[in-house]
């Protein structure tokens, strides 16, 4: 990978982004809605068709998660499996099986969490549906 510079484009974290400042010790970059500093690119993966496209799969599926399951998940440890997974996906782009692999368990991943979202949402307890209907 070339060593980015304040201005390029890259993914981070699945998202389209922009290296927006570059320290000594640290990075900003920043997607047009946030920012976010840290120490290292380590979450970061170069502007290339084949990560674009691993990238483009995993922000629909968070995205459409986000939308489905809603409030109440615990979406910090939820992104972060999220970014690791696409992670791998992008160290495994040349690799058609584990590529797809990693995307399978994504997709497997936001239907366990739906399925259980909805079992809950129709839970009742003593005759009483425990959670609002949205």
């Amino acid at each position: 990978m070339k060593k980015l510079a304040v201005g390029d484009f890259c993914f981070h974290e699945f998202r389209l982004s922009m290296i927006k400042e570059m320290r000594e010790y640290g990075v900003t970059v920043g997607n047009g809605i946030s920012e976010t500093s840290g120490s290292t690119l380590d979450r970061c993966q170069p502007l290339e068709y084949k990560i674009l496209k691993i990238s483009q799969t995993f922000e629909y599926y968070y995205d459409q998660l986000h939308g489905d399951a809603g409030v109440g998940l615990n979406w910090p440890d939820i992104h972060l499996w999220f970014v690791n997974k696409w992670m791998e996906a992008c160290d495994n782009k040349d690799n058609d099986k584990e590529r797809n692999r990693c995307m399978h368990e994504m997709a497997e991943f936001c239907r366990e969490i739906i399925d259980g979202c909805k079992s809950l949402q129709t839970k009742t307890i003593s005759g009483v549906t425990a959670f609002a209907r949205r």
